[in-house]
């Protein structure tokens, strides 16, 4: 990235800061402060530490952070959980109490996979039905955990085309299959019908899209799409990489930020986590 392109990213970034030490989806606005955001709190904090940018008002992040949690020690959800936990892990912290592991154990022991179906009721496009399995087990990873290979090896099977999903194969799903089996200790470098599906999801302008023969490439399918080729051991082509690359920076808006599709859209905290990361994947972050 250009050097004024990464002073105005991290403009972006933190005037969406606020008094609590939280992040949130946008700036004030006539003097009111969007509500903090784990999740924006965690993606403000990765693109700052990627940036190697100093964290304003640390203390008070951290104390955000810290509050999110119970007394009694558990989160309100998984998603909550997973996102404070990142979050302090770049901040060099732990949570204060483990209680809530237990949701989380659960969440990857009581799991069922029968035919390319989980247990998950919230799958859609943008989504995925091993999204909060994922959570629990790069959270419970974070937090020194010891996972066992059981814990993933519902996951093993792929579907006929090589990829996961539920009913349909995606690149999200993949990408969250193939991040539970490696969290869980499986040996995934020889998942050679996966790598296939991932490659027939690259596209021809530059990045991925959701499934093989779609369009256009979203910037969250091109993000899973490079991290699956991270973890499978697949190494982008050049063409394919220089396009990619070409393709992730138009999509930075003029205030700093980015949108998700390459034609329009507005800049939030959670598209430039995945650009600044699939940029760093890609040696093409900083100078």
């Amino acid at each position: 990235m250009k050097e004024n392109d990464l002073k105005e990213l991290v403009r972006f970034v933190l005037l969406r800061q606020n008094k609590d030490g939280g992040y949130g989806f946008a700036p004030k606005y006539c003097g009111l402060e969007f509500p903090s955001a784990v999740s924006d709190t965690f993606y403000a904090l990765a693109v700052l530490d990627a940036l190697n940018q100093d964290f304003l008002e640390r203390e008070r992040t951290l104390s955000y952070l810290h509050g999110i949690q119970s007394v009694n020690g558990t989160y309100d959800n998984i998603a909550v959980a997973f996102y404070a936990v990142k979050a302090l892990e770049i901040l060099r912290k732990k949570p204060a109490r483990m209680e809530f592991t237990a949701q989380l154990r659960e969440a990857l022991e009581k799991t069922k996979w029968h035919g390319g179906e989980s247990f998950s009721s919230d799958y859609d496009a943008s989504s995925s039905p091993l999204k909060y399995q994922y959570y629990a087990a790069k959270a419970l990873r974070i937090c020194d955990f010891a996972l066992k290979m059981e814990h993933g090896s519902w996951v093993l099977s792929p579907n006929k085309d090589g990829g996961f999903g539920k009913g349909n194969s995606d690149i999200t799903t993949t990408y969250h299959a193939l991040q539970i089996l490696s969290l869980t200790g499986h040996q995934i470098g020889d998942f050679q019908s996966t790598a296939e599906f991932v490659e027939r999801c690259a596209w021809v302008n530059g990045g991925f899209c959701a499934v093989p023969n779609s369009t256009p490439a979203y910037l969250e399918s091109t993000y899973f799409g490079i991290m699956c080729c991270k973890l499978l051991g697949i190494p982008l082509d050049k063409w394919h990489e220089e396009t990619t690359l070409e393709y992730i920076e138009n999509m930075q808006n003029l205030g700093g930020g980015f949108r998700r599709s390459p034609f329009m859209g507005i800049s939030t905290l959670n598209n430039s986590y995945l650009a600044v990361k699939s940029l760093e994947e890609l040696g093409a972050l900083l100078g």
